[in-house]
């Protein structure tokens, strides 16, 4: 008797390159160009990380006090992470990638400050981070077009196009100035639609969920009040972070004054936007929510002197009435 044949397995050829149709040209991109990019990006990034950059402050400060226990003239203690050498990095890896930004439509942007700044004698220097905008939406659209499924899946892309999601949502909650977009702004904001398209066709559906939220809000007519809102941290509930019921617990009147005064206004800014009046009416609930639990529970906190305590009363009070002021 015959034996049953075996399933013969089939392994599916990856293309390990993308060819690239835009403008009635064809440029072709291969998937180690991408990776390597990523890769650069990286080293970028991890090179001027807050842990790196102290490693080097730490380190330079040695190198200084050998260097004058020899009597020889020592460098700066900030040289090798600051701005200028940022910015000489960053030029490095533009060159090297150039062929391959160009083919994608993207352009590196590096940033300074954003995540942390490292304060020494020599003043300020904030640690780095390489950025990506979208230079080119059509290019960069007709690249995730010729995409397919499985070159995503089965290769370092899947992992490079999340965390080019992440560094564009990053620039959007954080970098783009919503109430004057700039060109890359814009770019991006008209790109989103299309992004979030091929993003689910080639399998990246979680990653597409974020910027999916910013298109429709977008759409709305409310984006620059929704990242507003999820950047200000005011929908924190109370006790599980600190938000506006617990700012009262670490605070002077001044810091007490400034958040509230925050707060108010971003109200101001969604009651005049027709298109935002469900985050309107969230976050005054809310608010007046947080102002009872914090005047509550400023009593309770014996580690503040009588003083003290009276400053953040009145603000306290100053902000309800400010709460007041407001309709649900």
């Amino acid at each position: 008797m015959d034996s049953e044949p075996q399933a013969e397995v089939i392994k599916t050829r990856i293309d390990p390159s993308v060819t690239i149709e835009n403008r009635g040209k064809t440029s072709v991109v291969t998937i180690q160009d991408v990776d390597s990019l990523f890769q650069g990006i990286a080293s970028y990034n991890d090179q001027f990380s807050l842990g790196k950059s102290m490693f080097s402050l730490l380190m330079q400060h040695v190198e200084r006090n050998t260097k004058e226990d020899k009597g020889k003239e020592s460098p700066t203690l900030t040289s090798n992470i600051d701005e200028q050498s940022q910015h000489m990095s960053a030029s490095a890896l533009s060159v090297i990638h150039e062929t391959t930004l160009n083919n994608l439509g993207l352009s590196l942007e590096p940033v300074s400050g954003k995540s942390a700044t490292i304060y020494s004698s020599e003043g300020a220097v904030g640690t780095g981070e390489m950025r990506l905008n979208i230079k080119d939406r059509d290019k960069f659209g007709s690249f995730l077009k010729a995409l397919t499924p499985e070159q995503v899946s089965q290769t370092p892309l899947h992992g490079h196009l999340g965390e080019l999601t992440e560094i564009l949502n990053r620039q959007i909650l954080d970098n783009y100035d919503l109430s004057e977009p700039d060109d890359s702004a814009l770019t991006f904001l008209g790109s989103l639609d299309g992004i979030v398209s091929e993003y689910k066709r080639i399998g990246l559906t979680q990653e597409a969920a974020q910027m999916e939220e910013y298109l429709q809000h977008s759409r709305a007519g409310n984006l620059r009040e929704f990242v507003a809102l999820k950047t200000s941290g005011l929908l924190q509930e109370p006790g599980k972070g600190f938000g506006p019921a617990d700012w009262q617990k670490d605070a002077n009147s001044e810091f007490l004054k400034g958040r509230w005064s925050e707060a108010l206004q971003l109200l101001r800014v969604m009651r005049n936007n027709p298109n935002a009046q469900e985050m309107y009416k969230q976050l005054l609930t809310h608010l007046n929510k947080c102002i009872a639990i914090s005047q509550a529970n400023l009593p309770v906190l014996q580690y503040y002197t009588s003083e003290a305590k009276q400053g953040l009363a009145e603000e306290l009070n100053t902000a309800k009435e400010g709460l007041a002021a407001f309709e649900v």
